[in-house]
């Protein structure tokens, strides 16, 4: 769940054939991917200039913290500019900075790693909340992006959450899988071929 707690997004849905499966193509203002073409794409525009994309693997509408109906697999993708949510978070999303050490790589790191920690929250209302994988630098299609994951009850119902955040000039993007325990081999399949398919416009 991002902070900012943006409404939602923009995107293209065609189908396309790669190899033997189909995909659907999607995007925002600023990058194109591709998805499973059996997963529906709901898209919206919110204020501060972000748009956001809910992907769900069974045709229902993700609910307002991202979170899929039983036995679906959600993702979460929105974009907007960093003083949107520098105003909602109530700091400013983190830059390579000059107390920051190291080689430019490091620094790079640290600073996806401080963004992670500035934009991602669980859901309020969420139980037993567990790291289950702590914030690791990466890379989105070429920009500094950190990841990181929880697993929590939420509604009722065991959640596993997946975040990436990535900046990219004066933009954040905030990736999220949200699904069940039992389907997350299922959402991160899914997640990974989203992330593989990531190109900037």
């Amino acid at each position: 769940m991002i902070v900012a707690g943006v409404a939602v997004l923009l995107a293209s849905g065609v189908a396309s054939t790669s190899g033997r499966q189909r995909e659907r193509r999607v995007g925002g203002t600023s990058f194109t991917s591709a998805i499973d073409a059996r997963w529906t794409v709901h898209t919206r525009t919110g204020a501060g200039g972000f748009e956001t994309l809910a992907l769900s693997s069974r045709g229902a509408r993700l609910d307002a913290v991202g979170i899929p109906l039983p036995g679906a697999v959600g993702i979460t993708v929105s974009e907007g500019p960093a003083t949107t949510i520098e105003r909602r978070a109530g700091r400013a999303p983190a830059q390579p900075a000059a107390n920051l050490t190291g080689t430019r790589a490091a620094r790079q790191a640290q600073a996806a790693i401080a963004l992670m920690s500035a934009v991602v929250r669980t859901p309020g209302g969420a139980q037993w909340v567990e790291l289950s994988s702590p914030a690791r630098f990466l890379t989105l299609a070429g920009a500094s992006a950190a990841e990181e994951s929880y697993e929590y009850v939420f509604g009722g119902r065991g959640n596993v959450q997946v975040d990436v955040v990535a900046r990219r000039g004066d933009r954040i993007y905030f990736i999220e899988l949200d699904t069940e325990p039992a389907h997350i081999a299922q959402g991160e399949s899914a997640f990974v071929r989203l992330l593989r398919n990531w190109r900037w416009r």
